[in-house]
């Protein structure tokens, strides 16, 4: 996969003649400047607020992971020294804000933000995401990158942009099909 922005006709057009042809989905990059006179906590309501770190993993059951009994399952959440503030119901992690720092000062990438979809409509994710950017402020970060596609994320992209994220740079991505291994053509 490769990632272009869309002014780069003279590398798109190279990139096209050697296979490479653009996705459906456009990329965005986007950075949110975080205000600590902004910061509060969010309350969700019959919600459990807890901070989850990788020194303080969670132990506990986590709604998107079905092949572990409990804790995130994932070994993508131990390669960063992550934070996240998780919403627990009934002892089950059922949505999280995770985010990690970037080695740029003062900068912490938004890695994910995910609620469990029988909770969504309710105000949680916003309220998930806002109460994320605060703690991040709290810990001395002084803005939040992440990446998203609003093909993808139809429902976080406005989100982001409302809690005040803007777009940094958008790019097309070009994935190239997978080409035969020439020992095994034959």
């Amino acid at each position: 996969m490769l990632g272009l922005q869309g002014s780069d006709k003279e590398i798109l057009s190279l990139a096209g003649a050697t296979g490479f042809r653009p996705s459906a989905e456009l990329e965005v990059s986007m950075l949110a400047r975080l205000r600590r006179d902004r910061v509060q906590r969010p309350d969700f309501d019959g919600l459990r607020n807890v901070d989850v770190s990788a020194e303080r993993p969670w132990p506990g059951p986590v709604a998107w992971v079905t092949d572990a009994s409990s804790g995130y399952g994932y070994e993508q959440y131990g390669i960063h020294a992550y934070q996240a503030l998780a919403v627990v119901e009934a002892g089950t992690l059922v949505g999280h804000c995770l985010w990690y720092p970037m080695r740029q000062a003062g900068r912490a990438v938004l890695y994910e933000l995910r609620l469990e979809p029988s909770l969504r409509g309710r105000g949680i994710g916003k309220a998930l995401l806002q109460g994320g950017l605060a703690a991040m402020a709290e810990a001395g970060f002084e803005e939040a990158e992440l990446h998203t596609s609003p093909q993808r994320s139809p429902v976080a992209y406005p989100l982001y942009r409302q809690c005040g994220f803007q777009d940094l740079v958008a790019w097309v991505a070009l994935e190239k099909p997978s080409m035969p291994d020439p020992a095994t053509a034959a």
